[in-house]
């Protein structure tokens, strides 16, 4: 442009002016690419903090996932095992039933083989019911007026004999001479009660 365009015309400076600002941007937005950025922005720090803050974050939920995979491996174990143990169970218990139902029968063979054996020696081979029980009309016990009765006596009995013994050994004092024995005083008045 310098070529064309001579020192002293008007153009030149604006145009000088213009190459400087605009070199000065140049050298600004180069300033900017080439420093770190954030090192003055408020927001950059406080967004790196907090990307600081989620990677710990992060390490610790991973870490947590870690002992949980770890936990639910010897949960599972656990299960596992209890669920061996409750097939083990059902199994003795289904043994158990098997072995009650044997001895039941054993049992029950070895009362027939007894009874068998006693009527071998008493030689009964044939025994039968004759006539089968009958039902009596009237009941046979209790005789209702008959337990009453004893139970009034015997009631009338006991409630004489357990007056008598608690005034014979009452520790009160009914007369003035039972006073006088056992206080060894003489009695000066006594109020007689009336009926």
């Amino acid at each position: 442009m310098l070529a064309s365009y001579p020192d002293s015309s008007p153009l030149v400076p604006l145009a000088k002016e213009r190459l400087a600002a605009v070199r000065a941007s140049l050298k600004e937005l180069e300033a900017r690419r080439n420093r770190r950025p954030g090192e003055a922005d408020p927001a950059y720090r406080s967004a790196e903090a907090e990307l600081v803050n989620a990677e710990t974050e992060l390490k610790a939920q991973r870490a947590k996932l870690v002992a949980l995979q770890e936990e639910g491996k010897s949960v599972s174990q656990r299960i596992q095992l209890l669920e061996q143990s409750a097939e083990e169970i059902q199994r003795l218990k289904r043994q158990q039933e098997i072995d009650e139902k044997n001895y039941q029968s054993f049992v029950a063979r070895a009362e027939e083989a007894r009874i068998s054996n006693a009527m071998d020696r008493l030689k009964l081979a044939n025994v039968s019911v004759i006539q089968k029980a009958s039902v009596p009309v009237e009941p046979v016990e209790p005789k209702v007026v008959k337990v009453l009765l004893l139970g009034l006596g015997l009631g009338l009995a006991a409630g004489v004999g357990i007056a008598i013994v608690s005034e014979f050994y009452t520790p009160g004092l009914a007369t003035p001479q039972a006073v006088e024995r056992r206080l060894g005083l003489k009695v000066l008045l006594s109020i007689r009660q009336r009926l």
